[in-house]
C-alpha cells in the first residue's frame, strides 16, 4: 500500500480493499465455527453449499439461528486472479416449530457485521444486555 498526496494510505490494489472478519469479536459474542458435527440441531434446511457456512450462533430460546456464509468471487488484476470474499448474514427463525424463515443480508465490512449483530441481538446474553442498555441510554 502506498501513500497518497496527503501522506495517508492509498488503495491501489484489490487486495488492499478486502477486509477480514474480526473473528475475536465473534468468538467473544458467542459465535462458533460451523461444522456438520457442531451445526445447528434439528435444522433440516436445504442450504445450498453448506460448506461455505463459516460461523453460527444458536439462540434456541428465541427460535433464532444466525449463520455467516463466505463465498469467493474471482477478480482479475494485472493478469492475476484474485479471490475476493463475499459474506452473507443469514437469519433463520422458527415460528411455532413449523416453518423456517430465512433472511439473507450481505455485508462488506466489520462495522456492517457489528450492526447486523446488534440489530438482531445475535450474540450471547452479556453482549445482548450491553446492546439493550446502550440503546436505552441514547
Amino acid at each position: 500500500m502506498g501513500l497518497d498526496k496527503c501522506g495517508g494510505p492509498s488503495i491501489t490494489r484489490l487486495d488492499d480493499i478486502m477486509f477480514q472478519i474480526n473473528k475475536d469479536l465473534l468468538y467473544k459474542m458467542g459465535w462458533v465455527n460451523y461444522s456438520s458435527v457442531r451445526g445447528i440441531p434439528n435444522l433440516n434446511l436445504n442450504l445450498e453449499d453448506s460448506n461455505s457456512i463459516k460461523w453460527f450462533i444458536s439462540l434456541e430460546e428465541r427460535g433464532c439461528y444466525f449463520l455467516i456464509k463466505e463465498k469467493f468471487s474471482i477478480k482479475k488484476e494485472n493478469d492475476k486472479k484474485i479471490k475476493i470474499p463475499n459474506y452473507n448474514f443469514l437469519i433463520i427463525t422458527n415460528k411455532n416449530n413449523k416453518k423456517y424463515n430465512i433472511l439473507n443480508k450481505t455485508f462488506v465490512s466489520n462495522l456492517e457485521l457489528l450492526y447486523l449483530i446488534r440489530e438482531n441481538l445475535a450474540c450471547n446474553q452479556q453482549y445482548a444486555r450491553f446492546f439493550q442498555i446502550n440503546s436505552i441510554l441514547k
